[in-house]
């Protein structure tokens, strides 16, 4: 578990829970092999003997500072006694008393100079060394203990990553930090005694985050919710008692409007392993009951979910087999049926032999963040962040001084318009937990990792009836002809938020069978204010005579009929839409601003209509069900004002018959 640090400014970021299982497990395997049944005790000392036999059975009722006085006692009586050595060695380092520590591997290299021990002792020392910031010293120590390990392959490992994490902090050593501030969230957030794993929507007005009432086992871990009203977050309450039971819930994950979410949940009989993934849906403003996601999780263990914009992919850590060390990070992703698929390994790229975990995919779906403890760094355990490019995820990169010490750094939130970052900030003595809360701070745009998103919300209607209904929402990337995002209107309200990166063209189509799609052209190079988003409301028309829409998204060259490679998409949503519906006949008009001559103006509209018709041919829609037409400019949408007016009176209209 990370040691935080209120006098230290820099970020301290919360542990998960699996961490101080792990710890204590691996504690009691030490134990349970220095049982007197198991290894021969290099003491002739009787009473040296006899007293780290009471150590052991005091660590096995949980009574270690028992157990650490009985060691220290039991070396008293001979200091050349290398088990009793070891097992003080191994609690302090778990209660974390550096000065102890210290000492006491001084003393095992006095004594026992020769040995393993004093191999493990000298990595020990390097360990104190690096934290306290004496790379030169960590250095030397390091060096040490390599020469004398010989077979505990274990040892050496520890020995070869640490002196990796020295060589790459002196390569930082000239850099100077960013200065980032920590400011605690209002005090209705943090009421709990812990609170860690924040994550928000991407309007920013709706944080989900995990918290306990108290710091002992005996209170559960539960999942609670806030929401921003008038610029202020009320009172978090208890998400739902569909979700939330006796059983440990937490580090859940949201989409982009917090309609879906992923959680891990331990213990639950309907898991697969002992801690698993599972999903819940919001209808309204009512959670439905959670679901494991079988196609995820298996008999290991699953945690740490991170969901995308969309709800389409989930990153997740977990300690299957067929990965690259003890805990990777996988993803799965949906079909074009809304079937989760086999989960993928991120590959050698970002998992190392070592441990990867607490993946956070940001909003623009293209920047992960991770903590590891396998890649060069600051500390045992690091954040650090890698971009999708392409189909490949580029080499990770440390995040920093800024961000990373020599502690341990774990779970981080960026929001979607990249100025805030969130964590959670722990608060120890002598290693026990006492409080943690959540805090946060402003990011410069020095320490940006990727794109910026804002995002495009509104509610979907019946252009007829005006009522909310659910409809299919998709935004494809006009540079690559790929879709971007993809999710459905909320059932009951008919809202949707979809994620937009800064910069980049976007095809909106908005769809509902007995329904012609809506689609809208999004440019969007630079929003001021990308948290504030924008607001579009959508109007389908029922298919019906009459019904007509405008072709936002097709594209000819200036003063010509020749369609552009842009226009293939929307003409293949209409070859689809044509193809459900075969009875149905249209009508394609063009239309264009008043630049120009009457007669020029008439003429390119028809040709214009002409050439979607022949492509409507070629994807083989019958050429009796389809009419071109040509009005030239005398149907203007406005009044030719200015280019944008301009700009919507040059269209391409579909026209039920």
């Amino acid at each position: 578990m990370p040691v935080c640090d209120r006098n230290i400014k820099l970020l301290k970021i919360s542990f998960m829970r699996l961490k101080v299982l792990f710890t204590f497990l691996v504690f009691i395997c030490h134990w349970a092999q220095a049982q007197p049944g198991n290894i021969i005790l290099h003491t002739e000392n009787e009473k040296a003997k006899a007293l780290y036999l009471k150590a052991l059975d005091m660590e096995k009722i949980r009574r270690f500072d028992l157990a650490m006085e009985h060691l220290e006692d039991a070396i008293k009586k001979d200091d050349e006694f290398e088990e009793a050595y070891n097992q003080l060695i191994k609690n302090y380092e778990m209660f974390g008393f550096k000065v102890k520590l210290e000492k006491l591997h001084q003393e095992a290299l006095k004594h026992l100079p020769l040995t393993q021990l004093a191999a493990k002792a000298h990595i020990g020392n390097a360990e104190i060394f690096f934290e306290k910031g004496d790379m030169n010293a960590a250095e030397s120590e390091v060096d040490k203990s390599i020469n004398q390990i010989t077979t505990d392959l274990a040892l050496k490992t520890r020995a070869l990553q640490l002196r990796q994490n020295i060589k790459f902090v002196k390569g930082e050593s000239g850099k100077i930090p960013e200065n980032l501030v920590m400011e605690p969230l209002s005090d209705p957030l943090n009421k709990f005694k812990l609170q860690f794993f924040p994550a928000m929507t991407v309007d920013e007005n709706f944080m989900i985050f995990t918290a306990s009432r108290g710091i002992h086992q005996m209170y559960e871990e539960n999942i609670y919710v806030s929401r921003k009203l008038n610029g202020v977050w009320l009172s978090p309450q208890s998400i739902s008692p569909l979700i939330n039971s006796p059983k440990n819930e937490g580090t859940s994950s949201i989409n982009a409007d917090a309609r879906i979410m992923v959680f891990t949940k331990c213990g639950s009989p309907e898991g697969q392993g002992k801690c698993d993934i599972f999903m819940a849906e919001r209808v309204g403003n009512n959670w439905k009951a959670p679901k494991p996601i079988r196609e995820i999780n298996s008999p290991y263990w699953e945690s740490h979910p991170s969901l995308s914009a969309d709800g389409r992919k989930i990153f997740f850590t977990s300690a299957r087999p067929g990965g690259q060390g003890k805990m990777d990070i996988w993803c799965a992703e949906k079909d074009t049926n809304d079937k989760w698929q086999v989960p993928y390994n991120l590959g050698k790229n970002i998992n190392t032999p070592y441990n990867e975990e607490t993946p956070f995919l940001h909003a623009n779906g293209e920047t992960l963040y991770f903590a590891s403890d396998g890649h060069p760094g600051f500390g045992k355990v690091d954040l650090f962040y890698t971009r999708k490019i392409g189909n490949e995820w580029i080499k990770p990169i440390n995040l920093g001084k800024e961000i990373n010490t020599p502690k341990d750094e774990s779970g981080l939130f960026i929001t979607a318009s990249g100025k805030t970052g969130l964590f959670c900030l722990e608060e120890r003595q002598d290693r026990e937990l006492i409080s943690s809360e959540i805090r946060m701070f402003k990011i410069p745009p020095t320490f940006n990792k990727g794109p910026s998103c804002t995002f495009l919300t509104g509610t979907i209607y019946d252009a007829v009836s005006k009522k909310r209904i659910e409809a299919q929402i998709e935004l494809v990337n006009m540079a690559t002809n790929k879709n971007e995002f993809s999710m459905q209107s909320d059932k009951d309200f008919g809202t949707y938020t979809a994620v937009l990166q800064q910069a980049k063209r976007y095809a909106m189509f908005v769809s509902r069978p007995g329904y012609l799609f809506h689609s809208l052209a999004l440019n969007f190079d630079s929003v001021a204010n990308p948290e504030e988003g924008l607001k579009q409301d959508v109007y389908l028309e029922p298919i019906r005579p009459g019904a007509t829409i405008v072709l936002n998204n097709l594209f000819f060259e200036s003063g010509k009929a020749d369609l552009l490679p842009a226009s293939l998409l929307e003409l293949r949503k209409v070859g689809r839409l044509l193809s459900l519906n075969p009875t149905m006949k249209i009508e394609i008009s063009g239309h264009t601003d008043d630049v120009g001559k009457d007669t020029d103006n008439q003429l390119l509209s028809q040709k214009r209509a002409v050439a979607v018709v022949e492509h409507l041919v070629k994807q083989g829609i019958v050429k009796l069900r389809l009419k071109s037409i040509g009005f030239g400019e005398t149907k203007p949408l406005n009044d030719n004002a200015d280019e944008g007016k301009r700009l919507q009176n040059r269209r391409i209209e579909f026209q039920v018959l």
